[in-house]
């Protein structure tokens, strides 16, 4: 009996071996290609504003596909439903009166294949205006059955975010770390870093996360802040604006993470001039190979009790 544990205690043993050297890094899918036949530049932008101020901005659209197409641009609140920053063009608030002080002089364009058109906008302030957050979009709609006859994927609508901040007294900037979940055990090559920032002021302010993954062993950087994906886009650095009253999650992904690892991580959340950092040491590892230790450390344990019993039946009494 004891040779039957011995023996599947090795085979156990230089299984979990076997496994540990063949596994390798599982790639993560490529964006798949958009037929994209409209977009738009800024997506986003800042406005500084003060009460009384007459502004005046803009926004580009253009046509990358292969017909003309028509667009109608118009004015809206912007504001978001939950964390997940569901957006929101049609409630109204106290902090979107500004799709209101907005006027567009053109607000009917026809744009060409490979040409772009402008949309001019103003922005005329209230004097008696407090100071904060106010939000609002220009949203730029086409006239999506006549592109679907053509038999063209295309975009129906699109918005262009304007964060205004009004200067003035009552302007208060705070915030904090809600929720934080940085395990230090992840399962697989599932590589996630969460966190949920709240903005406890009147105005927006921008967090930014940067990851910087290290081998443990070897010490070669498997991801800095600057790293980017086989599409170009940034995978080491995220950044968005949180609005206030809300909360926002977010969340840092490695995407091609391996099976099996261990990686000094450091992430940090920078936010109104604060920089938190989180150094850890992460181990990466199936769920299955996990088990597989577990149930081998339990027959070993069996083992050695099994051996310390033949053992003591086996020693002989002394009379």
């Amino acid at each position: 009996m004891l040779r039957t544990i011995r023996q599947f205690c090795i085979v156990a043993i230089l299984t979990v071996v076997s496994v540990c050297g063949l596994a390798a890094p599982v790639q993560a899918d490529s964006d798949s290609d958009k037929n994209i036949v409209m977009s738009l530049r800024p997506s986003e932008q800042e406005v500084e504003l003060k009460p009384g101020q007459h502004f005046e901005g803009s926004v580009v659209v253009y046509n990358v596909g292969k017909v003309p197409f028509q667009f109608e641009a118009s004015a809206a609140p912007y504001q978001v439903k939950n964390n997940d920053y569901e957006q929101d063009f049609v409630s109204s608030s106290e902090s979107t009166a500004m799709a209101n002080w907005i006027s567009l002089p053109e607000t009917n364009f026809t744009v060409k294949p490979n040409q772009s058109a402008e949309v001019k906008f103003t922005i005329d302030v209230p004097n008696d205006v407090p100071g904060g957050g106010q939000y609002a979009a220009i949203i730029i709609r086409t006239d999506k059955g006549q592109q679907h006859q053509a038999g063209i994927d295309v975009i129906g609508q699109l918005a262009a975010l304007l964060y205004g901040h009004v200067e003035g007294t009552e302007l208060r900037l705070s915030g904090s770390v809600q929720e934080y979940d940085f395990p230090s055990l992840m399962f697989g090559d599932k590589f996630d870093i969460k966190s949920t920032i709240e903005n406890t002021g009147n105005v927006d302010f921008r967090v930014t996360e940067t990851l910087m993954i290290k081998d443990f062993f070897t010490n070669r950087e498997a991801m800095n802040p600057e790293s980017i994906n086989e599409s170009g886009y940034p995978i080491g650095t995220i950044s968005a604006a949180v609005l206030p009253g809300t909360a926002r999650d977010f969340t840092m992904s490695w995407k091609d993470a391996p099976q099996i690892g261990l990686f000094k991580v450091t992430h940090t959340i920078s936010y109104l001039d604060q920089d938190h950092v989180t150094e850890k040491i992460v181990l990466i590892c199936p769920l299955w190979l996990i088990v597989l230790v577990g149930v081998l450390l339990l027959l070993m344990i069996g083992w050695l009790i099994m051996a310390l019993i033949g053992y003591h039946k086996e020693k002989p009494q002394v009379l």
